[in-house]
């Protein structure tokens, strides 16, 4: 950690699960940011923003229903309700919840991608 710091680079934690038992400590260790905030496993990304709005939040776009066999109108509601929960003010990074498995369809991939260039320009205006 230190060294990441020393040298002016971030330092983010990769972690999984259901982290409200733990997240304070995480952030005590001067984290400058955590992957993933895991819709499946509890984490809502809007209250991890409030307790925590100097931290970079990284995820949230459900790997499992989401990417997997939802529609691209869904893919697009959730990368944009993502981004109005955590993205005003900076620090988040919308992404897959944890990882891009085999089950993730390649055209839902491609929609987040294209929502996430959409809904996550500054100014944010998603009213």
């Amino acid at each position: 950690m230190e060294l990441g710091h020393e040298l002016g680079v971030p330092v983010f934690k990769h972690t999984d699960g259901n982290l409200w038992k733990i997240i304070q400590l995480l952030v005590d260790t001067g984290i400058d940011g955590l992957h993933p905030i895991d819709p499946m496993a509890g984490m809502d990304l809007a209250e991890v923003r409030e307790k925590y709005p100097d931290l970079c939040l990284m995820g949230n776009v459900n790997c499992g229903a989401t990417l997997s066999w939802k529609s691209v109108e869904e893919i697009r509601q959730e990368v944009k309700k993502c981004i109005k929960d955590a993205g005003y003010g900076g620090g988040y990074i919308c992404m897959s919840s944890n990882s891009v498995h085999s089950g993730v369809k390649p055209e839902n991939y491609v929609a987040m991608v294209k929502a996430i260039r959409e809904f996550g320009k500054y100014p944010l205006d998603l009213d």
